[in-house]
């Protein structure tokens, strides 16, 4: 590689929940399955610890909910352009479709 060709990354960065919208404890072994597709899929990741975040509910009176997530990025190659942002999409997408509420 020549010093005047760099290589583009897009970094991507989910946020999961630890619990559903039901208030039930996500189970680990999905936590643990979405880590081992991430290092699959894109040979590296970075996970984080647990964060809170808050979001009003302006439909119920401004009522305020708590939520406790941990959340991980990575940094893909982004030689193939637009292909591989919408195939990173769409892999994202199906994991936090997972964590849904049953």
């Amino acid at each position: 590689m020549n010093s005047n060709s760099t290589i583009k990354r897009i970094r991507v960065e989910v946020i999961i929940p630890l619990r559903y919208n039901n208030g039930k404890l996500i189970e680990i072994s999905k936590h643990k399955e979405t880590k081992d597709e991430i290092i699959e899929r894109f040979g590296q990741g970075t996970f984080l610890t647990t964060s809170e975040g808050a979001w009003k509910n302006h439909s119920e009176k401004d009522r305020e909910y708590i939520d406790i997530n941990t959340s991980f990025f990575v940094v893909a190659d982004n030689t193939q352009g637009t292909d591989i942002q919408v195939l990173t999409f769409i892999f994202f997408h199906k994991i936090t479709q997972s964590f849904s509420c049953h």
